[in-house]
């Protein structure tokens, strides 16, 4: 992803803005992907079937490796680089992730 905006959202699973297949490539610069913010209409949010908003689903961006995963809650803003390469063994990841 560069630039462009993902808000909006709502998953019953993970990754409310996106949700990274783990044997792919993933790179985010510059752009917003919005987490979750109560009353924010861009937020992306994971809610489950009773409607109730969920924690540690990756509101803005979920990756599942196996039984590990990575996420970002929050908004990633422009100035927040994401990276991750699932093609790779072991796979890489770098940037404001929030494990």
């Amino acid at each position: 992803m560069l630039g462009g905006t993902i808000a909006g959202n709502t998953s019953n699973f993970s990754g409310g803005g996106v949700y990274v297949s783990q044997s792919v490539t993933f790179n985010k610069t510059n752009g917003i992907i919005y987490g979750y913010t109560l009353g924010n209409i861009n937020s992306n949010v994971i809610k489950n079937s009773l409607d109730t908003v969920q924690s540690n689903s990756g509101h803005a961006v979920f990756v599942l490796y196996d039984i590990i995963s990575i996420r970002k809650e929050t908004d990633a803003g422009p100035d927040v680089n994401l990276f991750w390469n699932g093609i790779v063994n072991p796979p890489t990841f770098n940037g404001g992730w929030e494990y």
